[in-house]
């Protein structure tokens, strides 16, 4: 099965299911301090997804070919970095981290995660292979809630 649904569903992509995960976190940690949250900590799967991020970046560099394309994406991926790794991260950061429930939890995730796409019948490499190709391609086919279609 060849995966390229136009455009990219955000339900498909880890990254998104971490960013709501921290966003949901910041909420109720600063909404009700009372609760403990330790056990649920997004600080792991941030830094995982930005370390993969970083990592993608690096494998789309030796695929690009001219410095006008080469420019777009390092906006694209300064902008997705900043907003939704870093600001969240930063966010998150601000306790002492328990490292052990942040593993556990990001296992947690990316296992309900994967079982998910498993579901839908989608291989997770399939997925990433086509963002990649989205993002060298300047497709518009991989869609951010503030940037619709982030043509640069």
């Amino acid at each position: 099965m060849t995966y390229h649904p136009n455009p990219i569903p955000l339900h498909t992509l880890f990254s998104a299911w971490v960013f709501s995960w921290a966003v949901a976190y910041i909420i109720i940690r600063k909404t009700f301090p009372q609760i403990n949250t330790k056990w649920c900590d997004p600080t792991f799967a941030l830094l995982f997804t930005l370390s993969y991020q970083l990592y993608l970046f690096i494998c789309i560099l030796f695929r690009i070919n001219s410095i006008s394309t080469f420019l777009k994406v390092l906006a694209k991926f300064v902008i997705i970095t900043t907003v939704f790794k870093l600001v969240p991260l930063y966010f998150v950061w601000d306790h002492t981290v328990n490292w052990t429930n942040s593993i556990i939890s990001f296992a947690v995730l990316f296992s309900i995660y994967i079982a998910y796409i498993t579901y839908l019948g989608i291989d997770v490499f399939e997925i990433y292979d086509d963002v990649t190709e989205s993002i060298i391609k300047d497709d518009g086919r991989l869609r951010f809630l503030p940037f619709n279609t982030l043509h640069i």
